[in-house]
C-alpha cells in the first residue's frame, strides 16, 4: 500500500471518529453569559443566551433568556421580577458578527433587526434596531419611531431602586 504521512493522519482521524461518534462538522455551542441595557442604563433588563453554530459555521441558533426588574406601581420600595425566554436564529456576518431581521409587519411596516457581535471571549453585545417603513399609512403609525437598543456585556453591575423583590408577569 502506498500511503503518503498526510493520508495516513486522516484515515488514523476518520477512523477514530468513527469508532467515538464524533464528527469534524458538529455544532459548536456557545455561551453569551452575561448584557444589560446600555442604552437605558437605568432599567434593570438583562439578558444572557445559549447558542449552537450550524454545522456550515453559518447560522446560529440561540436560546435567549430575559430578566428585568420594574418597580411596582403599588409599593415604591418593591420591584417586581419578570423573566422570558425566546429564540432567535442569526445568519452568519462577520467572524464576529450575527444578524436577523424580522418584517417588515403590521400596517407601520415594522422592521426589527438584531445583530450580535462578539467582542472578544465571553464579551458580547446586541444591537436591536427598530425601523418604521410605513410611517404615513395610518394615524397610529406616524406617532412610531425608529429606535435603536443596545444591550452589552460592560456595565452589567447596578443599584437596585427597590428593598423588596416579588414576584412579576412569567412569560415563556
Amino acid at each position: 500500500m502506498n500511503v503518503r504521512a498526510g493520508a495516513t493522519t486522516v484515515i488514523v482521524l476518520v477512523a477514530a471518529q468513527a469508532f467515538v461518534g464524533i464528527r469534524l462538522d458538529a455544532q459548536q455551542h456557545l455561551l453569551i453569559p452575561a448584557l444589560a441595557n446600555a442604552t437605558h442604563p437605568s432599567d434593570l433588563d438583562f439578558q444572557a443566551a445559549e447558542c449552537d453554530i450550524a454545522a456550515n459555521g453559518q447560522t446560529l441558533e440561540c436560546q435567549f433568556q430575559q430578566v428585568f426588574l420594574t418597580a411596582a406601581s403599588f409599593d415604591a420600595d418593591t420591584c417586581l421580577i419578570t423573566t422570558n425566554r425566546y429564540a432567535l436564529t442569526l445568519q452568519k456576518q462577520t467572524d464576529l458578527a450575527w444578524a436577523t431581521t424580522h418584517g417588515p409587519n403590521g400596517e407601520c411596516g415594522v422592521t426589527v433587526v438584531t445583530t450580535l457581535k462578539n467582542d472578544g471571549g465571553a464579551m458580547w453585545a446586541m444591537e436591536i434596531r427598530t425601523t418604521v417603513t410605513k410611517q404615513n399609512s395610518a394615524p397610529a403609525c406616524r406617532s412610531l419611531e425608529n429606535a435603536t437598543e443596545t444591550l452589552s456585556w460592560r456595565n452589567t453591575r447596578r443599584s437596585l431602586p427597590c428593598k423588596f423583590v416579588q414576584p412579576g408577569a412569567m412569560s415563556r
